[in-house]
């Protein structure tokens, strides 16, 4: 992984960016939950250099994201899936989707394609944060608050954690 210099290691969302945050990453991921599999139809769906694809490739298959493995249809090519790591990134690619409709959308623009549920065939609602008991929570609910990891670095650096006892 490469050193970051731009968050403190205790941040699991800068570790996070660290993986996923390079340019193509997350669009890579996109692409295999939409089925693509081989290094030439993520080229001509992404239309990105085959160096570049190549490297990031290579890191989400380091990072566990993604499986590299030869192809049962055709021996000489090499398919890549989602692992379990991968799958789990599905609700961030729904909720990056319904962000960018809602907020990205130009004027009069109509959507390109619709994500609908499988068995019901209707759309997909929007992603939500919930409470333990079912609540749907806006950051308004939600505090941080000291956690078994945290040390006195991490307390002297985070606001919220140096007003915590």
């Amino acid at each position: 992984m490469p050193k970051r210099v731009s968050a403190p290691d205790y941040c699991l969302i800068a570790r996070a960016m660290d993986v996923l945050g390079e340019q193509w990453s997350m669009l890579i991921v996109r692409d295999t939950f939409f089925g693509v599999r081989h290094f030439d139809d993520f080229q001509k769906s992404l239309g990105i250099a085959r160096n570049v694809l190549a490297t990031r490739l290579a890191r989400l298959v380091d990072e566990g994201i993604l499986s590299r493995r030869v192809s049962e249809q055709d021996r000489r090519k090499v398919e890549y899936r989602l692992t379990q790591k991968g799958r789990d990134l599905f609700p961030v690619i729904i909720s990056l989707s319904q962000w960018g409709a809602r907020h990205l959308r130009r004027e009069g623009e109509l959507p390109a394609f619709a994500l609908v549920d499988r068995e019901a065939g209707q759309p997909l609602g929007p992603v939500e944060v919930r409470s333990s008991d079912g609540r749907v929570l806006t950051p308004f609910d939600t505090q941080i608050v000291p956690a078994s990891g945290t040390t006195e670095e991490i307390r002297a650096v985070i606001p919220p954690l140096r007003k915590a006892g």
